[in-house]
């Protein structure tokens, strides 16, 4: 049985919508150097979902400062640690 306190629902809802967002922003850049003919519509998603992607950059910033992220195992090695909250 864990001890562990999750991440709330709204930060994993974030890190997961925006994961498959960015990962469609691959594919749209992707497609636009690939293909000339399909270049406008692809500007035209591209755009839209850049701009989700940095109002939920916004909201995610402030989930984060409301709700503090659970504290790290206390088995993990202090180099990852380290690494972990440099990487944050």
């Amino acid at each position: 049985m864990s001890t562990q306190t999750p991440f709330n629902p709204l930060a994993r809802l974030l890190h997961w919508g925006m994961a498959a967002m960015l990962l469609a922003m691959l594919f749209v850049g992707v497609g636009m150097v690939a293909s000339i003919a399909q270049r406008e519509w692809l500007i035209a998603l591209h755009r839209p979902l850049g701009i989700a992607i940095l109002v939920l950059v916004l909201v995610r910033i402030g989930n984060r400062l409301r709700h503090p992220p659970p504290p790290l195992p206390a088995d993990l090695p202090r180099w990852q640690a380290h690494a972990a909250h440099l990487s944050h």
